[in-house]
């Protein structure tokens, strides 16, 4: 057989070479005979961007730009009536007219033959192997930082506040490391550096746990006006640096190889309130420590790259271009409108203003929210008590940073301010075009205040006990919303 692509365009020459008798034994039996039939599976819409357009449902959708080869069709198994009937569909889609903003993908054979024959692919370089590092964290450099800033457990008092200064180094015990919570099986601790830790061992996923980092601020610290560390900056610098994945000395590759080899599945994202970064880990054969030397290196060594700070500009400019042809995405933009006007904080960012970040703004803006008095850990798993704790110090306790500590305004950021509009506008109905005839509905009703009475922030009043819990199913109608009012008159409802 023929090779797949190196010799495309060069049959003929090939089949002369492999008749010389110095080339005996090195064609497979019975030597060349014909080529690999090409395959391709091209996109026959892109947009403006490169990216893959296709229609269905009544609406374009965005996926992966790229194209997909395969397949050696086999003469004797060719099927001329089945070929003939995909020709034909294939000339019907020919007759499409593209969805708006889509550009035909319009390539011919023999452009796709000219490629594969470039002598520009003799020059191709195998990509170099990747090393495994045995540690993100190289083990006497942490053990150094480890003597150096003597990191311990202080009393949990002051939750948003630094440990001060005069603080005494040598804490009881037993302030210090309270006991496990009796009802919920958490135990809290909270690191001499002001990063705040909940775990609880638990075997419902034997050998396994999860390690989830919380920052406060999320997109709700966001600037409402446009710059370069401006709206939308927050959820782009989150994704660049997942998109970039590269840490301290480590490539990206070699992170994912790590990972991949320890058992590691790491997840970065930023919603409304929070900066959530979760590591599933396997608690055996150091599976705890590895996930503990990620985590170390995203908080204390990350790496800004500008091609990533691209591609996660990109992908929020297509999500964006997509808002107003899905039915249950534009719906809810309209709701957030009609609440919140043009709050972009809460809803997708117009590509105008995604164009005007940059790497240095973005990154700006985030590093505040890893600063350590702004972290909380939180780890649930099938893990030893004492190892995860001796972890949490060496890795944990060892993050620094040169910055001061956030304010909690510069966290929280601008209060949300209520739309108020007249009456008429209280009920709105839109028709967007569908091949089928649907409906998205919202439904809305009281629940947990999160954000102070009537969102202003303001402190909560001092709860007056646990909330009522719900009656049982078999209660009579009256004693049931009886139940339901009292557990409502609870504080966090205001």
């Amino acid at each position: 057989m023929l090779t797949f692509a190196s010799d495309v365009g060069r049959e003929e020459e090939m089949l002369e070479v492999a008749a010389q008798p110095e080339t005996e034994g090195k064609f497979a039996k019975p030597g060349p005979t014909r080529a690999t039939s090409i395959v391709a599976c091209m996109p026959a819409y892109i947009d403006q961007y490169g990216d893959t357009v296709t229609v269905g449902g009544g609406v374009m959708k965005h996926s992966s730009g790229g194209m997909g080869a395969s397949g050696h069709l086999d003469a004797d198994e060719i099927n001329l009536e089945e070929l003939e009937a995909q020709s034909k569909e294939v000339d019907a889609l020919q007759d499409m007219q593209a969805p708006a903003g889509a550009i035909s993908f319009d390539v011919s054979a023999e452009q796709i033959i000219k490629a594969l024959a470039s002598p520009d692919l003799d020059n191709i370089e195998p990509y170099p192997d990747v090393e495994l590092p045995d540690h993100l964290v190289d083990p006497e450099v942490i053990e150094q930082r480890y003597q150096e800033l003597q990191p311990r457990f202080v009393p949990l008092d002051g939750e948003l506040n630094l440990v001060p200064a005069a603080a005494p180094a040598a804490v009881s015990e037993s302030v210090a490391r309270p006991p496990t919570n009796a009802e919920t099986g958490i135990t809290q601790r909270r690191l001499s550096n002001g990063i705040r830790i909940n775990y609880r061992h638990t075997d419902n996923e034997p050998k396994a746990g999860l390690l989830r980092i919380v920052a406060a601020g999320g997109r709700a610290a966001e600037s409402r006006e446009p710059g370069p560390g401006g709206a939308g900056a927050v959820a782009v610098a989150t994704r660049t640096l997942s998109e970039g994945g590269a840490v301290g000395d480590w490539s990206r590759e070699q992170v994912e190889a790590y990972c991949i080899a320890n058992l590691i599945h790491s997840v970065m994202d930023s919603n409304d309130e929070f900066l959530v970064l979760d590591v599933h880990f396997a608690a055996t054969n150091g599976g705890l420590q590895c996930a503990f030397e990620l985590v170390h290196q995203i908080l204390q060594a990350p790496r800004w790259d500008e091609a990533a700070f691209e591609r996660s500009k990109l992908f929020f400019i297509n999500n964006n271009a997509g808002v107003g042809k899905s039915l249950e995405r534009a719906t809810c933009s309209k709701i957030m409108t009609a609440m919140i006007g043009d709050d972009l904080r809460f809803r997708d960012v117009p590509p105008e203003m995604l164009e005007q970040l940059t790497l240095g703004g973005v990154q700006a803006a985030l590093e505040p929210h890893l600063h350590p008095t702004n972290i909380e850990v939180n780890v649930a798993g099938d893990f030893e008590t004492h190892e995860l704790e001796d972890l949490l110090l060496r890795y944990m306790g060892t993050i620094t940073s040169q910055s001061q500590p956030p304010s909690r305004a510069s966290l929280l950021g601008p209060p949300v301010v209520l739309q108020n509009p007249p009456i008429e506008q209280h009920h709105i109905t839109w028709h967007l075009k569908d091949s089928d005839e649907r409906a998205a509905a919202y439904i809305a009703g009281p629940a947990p205040c999160r954000w102070g009475p009537f969102g202003d922030r303001s402190p909560l009043a001092p709860l007056p006990g646990p909330p009522s819990p719900p009656p049982p199913p078999a209660t009579n109608p009256a004693a049931a919303a009886a139940a339901a009012l009292a557990r409502r008159a609870h504080p966090l409802y205001a």
